[in-house]
């Protein structure tokens, strides 16, 4: 090993004092972005974004570490239907919001009286259906239609329930 001069220890020295400098820098750097990133997801949680939340909390893979584009995607999972019945008539429903059938059993069983699609329509509404077609009275009577066990028509455009 050579023997070196002060001047040599003393560079050494200078660099090591910026070394630490630019580690003690990055450090404060770090801090005060781990503190907006903290702040950013406080606001993101109380606007209830989910998505934009776990965009936040979980960074995108880069294109080295992406999954394989040949995969299929997962099949959707489907709810389980569970036996219900409603004014004689078992069926299975999804769990967690009510068919469009068994909530016109519902209306028609408590008025018990013929009623037009129109009114069935409003009625549903008020109860908190919300349909996804552009003309949702359709789907009302459709379901009216195709279910003649447990629907009649009455008048033109007006149903009624037939009693079990």
């Amino acid at each position: 090993m050579p023997i070196e001069g002060p001047s040599a220890i003393t560079r050494e020295i200078e660099e090591l004092i910026e070394r630490n400098l630019r580690i003690e820098m990055l450090k404060a750097r770090e801090a005060q972005l781990e503190q907006e990133l903290a702040d950013i997801r406080r606001q993101l949680a109380g606007t209830g974004r989910g998505a934009a939340r776990r965009a936040v909390a979980k960074p995108r893979r880069s294109a080295a570490t992406a999954r394989p584009s040949h995969r299929t995607p997962k099949a959707p999972q489907t709810r389980r239907l569970k036996p219900e019945k409603v004014g004689g008539v078992t069926f299975r429903r999804r769990t967690g919001f009510k068919s469009v059938r068994t909530m016109l059993i519902e209306t028609m069983s408590r008025h018990r009286k013929p009623m037009k699609v129109k009114r069935l329509f409003q009625i549903l509404q008020l109860k908190g259906w919300k349909a996804t077609r552009k003309d949702p009275s359709r789907t009302i009577d459709a379901v009216l239609r195709n279910n003649p066990t447990i629907f009649r028509k009455a008048a033109p455009g007006t149903f009624e329930l037939i009693p079990h």
